[in-house]
């Protein structure tokens, strides 16, 4: 019998190699998640809220581009927006745990709801006993990688997981990063937010592992149809907090220049 402990068993990655791995002959699973509420990164505070609050920024970019669509354009109620978006993803999360309690009905599968610590390499500790693994799937996210940039602990700022539970924001916002999370959010701060963004791009353009023709075509219709200004080429030095309560970014570009 192989024994393989999956940590992070809430999460997409890990439910889905729980699902998997328990219908093979001769495995015995332990999963381990100390969600509370569980439901793994992706539902509760990634792509799937991202996508929720996107939707009422994509609403109203359609309703301003829409000629059969007469009168004031809307403007999106963020506190609905954020409400709607907790509600589903507590919902789907819900599921979540049903079905990775389901999978620990089998017997050859146990669940453990307690945070996973490494005893050793092939040894888990979690629910106050220890475990002897084969295999050790370690599936529990990411989190936000705050940049070591000088001056960043003297200012308020947003992570992205903070925006996707804001309901309000400032007239004027930067966001330092342009690649798939600011690509995302970039649009909803502007459509929905109503924020006048900055976007500091370190490259010729966005997604640059993707073809040169397809970054250029993001960055025109970004500029274009949410008035974002995107500096490239350019890398942030430090940033400080201004008399008026705002903030200000310094950069330097490729060229030496500031």
């Amino acid at each position: 019998m192989v024994h393989v402990v999956v940590i992070g068993a809430y999460g997409s990655a890990g439910s889905v190699v729980a699902d998997e791995l328990a219908g093979e002959a001769g495995v015995e699973l332990t999963l381990m998640d100390d969600g509370e509420p569980g439901g793994g990164l992706c539902i509760l505070r990634g792509c799937m809220p991202s996508k929720e609050v996107l939707s009422a920024g994509a609403h109203r970019f359609q309703a301003r581009h829409d000629d059969r669509l007469v009168g004031g354009l809307p403007e999106v109620d963020l506190e609905r927006t954020v409400e709607r978006k907790d509600d589903h993803t507590l919902g789907w999360a819900g599921h979540r745990r049903e079905a990775v309690h389901d999978l620990a009905e089998r017997p050859n599968v146990a669940f453990i709801h307690d945070t996973a610590t490494f005893v050793d390499d092939h040894t888990v500790r979690a629910g106050g006993r220890e475990f002897d693994a084969d295999y050790v799937v370690v599936a529990t996210g990411s989190s936000v990688d705050v940049p070591d940039l000088p001056g960043l602990g003297q200012v308020d700022y947003m992570t992205s997981a903070d925006v996707l539970d804001a309901a309000e924001f400032p007239d004027t916002g930067l966001i330092m990063g342009f690649g798939y999370a600011g690509m995302e959010l970039a649009p909803y701060l502007s459509e929905a937010g109503g924020m006048d963004l900055t976007v500091v791009e370190h490259d010729d353009r966005p997604i640059g592992e993707a073809d040169p023709a397809f970054g250029d075509a993001a960055l025109a219709l970004y500029e274009e149809h949410f008035d974002v200004t995107v500096p490239t080429n350019c890398y942030e030095q430090h940033i400080e907090p201004t008399d008026d309560g705002g903030v200000r970014l310094h950069v330097e570009f490729d060229d030496g220049s500031t």
